[in-house]
């Protein structure tokens, strides 16, 4: 086996815009069904089949599970502990909310509803805040924040459809409970500077309905600045304080405020700087015995707490003294009637926990060991002097963090694996290929690359091998997203955590990677997206950017499999003053090989430039680009998919429109002299944007492609037909893997004796699967 490598992840992750299009683009998620049975009224009936996840296995082994787990917030009442997190990167996002009722000694994943019926979106919670009246939990993507509710923490109802009180970019930073009703403080970032992002206020009675008070009607009174981010926020009956920035210049300092008529007027509060502490504060929080503020200390660096019974007049209180541990920096204070926590770090890169019952005295602190590979992110006090802390493992996967800290020794860590529901195995299926009298298809499972051989051409309901994974798997998380078969045996092209992975195979059982320099590290990105072989053997196409440059479109070709060229063109490459380009898609038959993506056009309207750019090629090195128009509605898009039948070159891709995402074609009917750009009917209107959910191939009456319809998280798959490329007839198939609760998606296509065989994904928020569809062409 060859070694894993490691990686060091960085604390910020860097985001690339165009990188994450394109991860979109080739992403997907996981599930092999074969139909079960139905068709919708005027449609084709299409043949039963069976679940299929037992036929298409996968190897055991590797040391991830190849999906995301984080963990972004605790809170404690009584014995109740609750975690709430997500677990992301399959085809489908799940809120997660952990829960303990015996102190976070041991945990369950906690059922979610949708109220009133409704259907979960993935949305994911980031805040969770808790008292004995009820719970509350806030998170989603920034243009569709969401509220979850419970009475006790041990189950939750999201809010259908979110909440309109959340705005695009507004953000919850911290929750409180006065005696009649809830507050929370956040902002809304305004983008770049920091010192630029608003303050704004949210109330409610019930914690189901929701008051913004934006930031022109939020009154903070200062001496003529301008207030910022708000980042804290605790009650104590009526009173409420809130604390953040307050922008002076180029400086940022503390703004504290105190309302005591539930957040109508407000205000100014001073915390005193107090036994020699220094800076800002870290962090504020209420219980029984009062309001608690937390500062850093002087040359020792220990931690002052301050507190105060009405919110208004503050003295110190105790302090957090270094108990033989140099502390770096203080993180964050908790509170509730358990107690207080402090979390801090070391300066040898180590965290710690204290504990203080009442803010007087406070504990050695308890360890939680090396910060490496790890983020934490929340901390609450717990039964019995306890503290449970959270966050994210960064290591091969992200893995939640959670730990039992109490007295000075080592903190518990609980391992996700032993919570029923909390970890799921990832398996995808994302292309398909035949020949040799074989059919292969490739994906990943449990974050290693994988492959499946079908001996006989028929892709039969039980004559599935998993390929050897030693040569296909790594360090982090591996992925196949193309195949295909040539004189010279198979290839397989996907991902290798942030480098291109090209594979070989003579029977598709034992695969080698290709040990290129075109293909290893060296630019600063690069990605191998598809494969197809053609006249002059197998290409590989992608996109790359070297230093100094745009994102470019790239190709890659090999006559036998072991000696490969890049090809040098400059319709690949981006011209003085153009645009990025990018390739997601090749195809080729017996005398050419059209490639398609997207160019970026730097004087397109609007913050996005994708347009759609076909690369035409009769040796995979040479290559002419076409640019048709975007239909007229649309603002941007790309293509994703492209097929060839005779003279007819058609390809499928994703518009924006004011109304929505949506499909259409690009379609020559003359070998790629001419273009036209087409629509497709009105059932393409829900279509996903930005994703891989898009297959296309070949028939003997002339294509047949794959899309998704619906709302996010509960995308179907709709079936297109076309005769010429222009004109596309959609069916709606019904069943298991095709419709249904959660999300289907069908990544890859081809025909197969007489047959359409689709495979792809299938997920809820139960679990991932992978599918396969057989079915006679309509």
């Amino acid at each position: 086996m060859p070694a894993r490598r490691r990686r060091r992840f960085p604390g910020t992750a860097l985001v690339l815009a165009l990188v994450g299009i394109l991860a979109v683009v080739l992403g997907g998620g996981a599930g092999l069904y074969y139909v079960l049975s139905g068709h919708t009224p005027g449609d084709p009936q299409l043949p039963p089949a069976r679940i299929a996840d037992t036929v298409l296995e996968a190897v055991p082994g590797g040391d991830v599970d190849g999906l995301h787990q984080v963990i972004g917030d605790v809170a404690a009442v009584g014995n109740t502990v609750v975690a709430a997190g997500s677990e992301y990167g399959g085809s489908i996002g799940r809120a997660q909310f952990l829960v303990s009722n015996d102190g976070g000694s041991t945990w369950r994943v906690a059922p979610v509803t949708v109220a009133e019926g409704g259907q979960l979106d993935g949305s994911a919670p980031s805040k969770v805040f808790g008292t004995s009246g009820g719970w509350l939990a806030f998170g989603g993507p920034s243009d569709r924040r969401t509220v979850w509710t419970s009475s006790d923490g041990r189950s939750w109802s999201q809010l259908g459809g979110g909440s309109d009180a959340f705005g695009v970019r507004d953000e919850v930073a911290q929750i409180a409970r006065t005696s009649s009703g809830y507050v929370a403080a956040g902002y809304h970032a305004a983008g770049g500077d920091q010192r630029a992002d608003l303050p704004v206020l949210w109330r409610s009675p019930n914690g189901t309905s929701w008051q913004r008070i934006g930031p022109d009607e939020v009154r903070l009174p200062t001496d003529g600045d301008t207030v910022g981010q708000l980042r804290f926020a605790a009650a104590r009956g009526n009173v409420i304080v809130v604390g953040g920035d307050v922008v002076k210049g180029d400086e940022v300092a503390d703004g504290l405020w105190r309302s005591t008529d539930a957040g109508r007027t407000w205000e100014p509060i001073d915390v005193p700087q107090a036994d020699g502490s220094t800076g800002r504060v870290r962090g504020i929080t209420a219980n029984r015995f009062g309001f608690f503020a937390l500062r850093q200390g002087g040359k020792d660096n220990h931690g002052v707490v301050l507190t105060s019974q009405d919110g208004a007049a503050w003295k110190p209180v105790g302090t957090l003294e270094p108990s033989g541990v140099e502390i770096a920096d203080l993180q964050r204070i908790a509170g509730n009637d358990e107690g207080l926590a402090v979390l801090a770090n070391t300066e040898s890169d180590r965290s710690v926990v204290y504990r203080s019952g009442d803010g007087r005295r406070w504990e050695a602190p308890a360890d939680l060991g090396e910060n490496s590979f790890r983020a934490l992110s929340s901390l609450t006090p717990a039964p019995g002097g306890s503290t449970i802390v959270v966050g994210t493992r960064l290591d091969s996967d992200q893995d939640p963090y959670l730990a039992l800290a109490r007295g000075t020794t080592r903190a518990t860590e609980i391992e996700p694996q032993t919570v029923p529901g909390a970890v799921h195995q990832e398996r995808t299926l994302r292309a398909i290929a035949a020949g040799d009298g074989n059919t292969v298809a490739v994906g990943s499972a449990n974050g290693d690359a994988a492959a499946w051989i079908s001996a006989g051409g028929s892709a039969g309901e039980n004559s599935w091998t998993p390929a050897r994974k030693d040569s296909l798997d790594g360090y982090g998380q591996q992925r196949l997203s193309g195949v295909a078969y040539g004189e010279a045996g198979w290839l397989a092209v996907g991902t290798d955590e942030t480098d291109p992975l090209v594979a070989t195979s003579e029977d598709a059982l034992s695969w080698s990677r290709v040990d290129d320099e075109l293909f290893e590290e060296g630019s600063w990105y690069r990605r191998a997206a598809a494969a197809a072989y053609g006249p002059a053997g197998y290409v590989v196409v992608g996109a790359e950017r070297r230093e100094g440059s745009l994102v470019e479109a790239a190709a890659w070709r090999s006559t036998d499999l072991e000696s490969w060229e890049r090809a040098d063109d400059p319709d690949l490459e981006n011209s003085e003053g153009g645009g990025w380009r990018w390739t997601g898609d090749v195809t080729a038959d017996s005398a050419r090989y059209v490639a398609v993506g997207a160019i970026g056009d730097p004087d397109a309207p609007g913050p996005r430039k994708e347009r759609p750019a076909i690369w035409m090629s009769q040796d995979g090195m040479s290559w002419d680009v076409h640019q048709p128009t975007l239909p007229a509605e649309a603002s941007y898009g790309y293509l994703s998919r492209a097929a060839i039948k005779g003279s007819t070159v058609a390809a499928l891709g994703v518009g924006q429109s004011a109304n929505g995402a949506f499909l259409f074609s690009v379609v020559s009917n003359d070998g790629g002299k001419t273009w036209r750009s087409v629509r497709l009917p009105d059932e393409s209107r829900a279509a996903e944007l930005e994703t891989g959910a898009i297959a296309m191939t070949p028939t003997a009456e002339g294509f047949a492609a794959v899309s998704t319809s619906g709302a996010p998280a509960t995308y179907d798959v709709v079936l297109w037909t076309s005769t010429d490329g222009a004109s596309w007839r959609p069916i709606t198939p019904r069943g298991t893997g095709l419709s249904g609760g959660g999300t289907q998606r069908v990544h890859g296509l081809t025909m197969l004796g007489g047959r359409l065989v689709g495979v792809g994904t299938s997920a809820d928020f139960e679990g991932e699967h992978v599918t396969l569809w057989r079915t006679p062409p309509p």
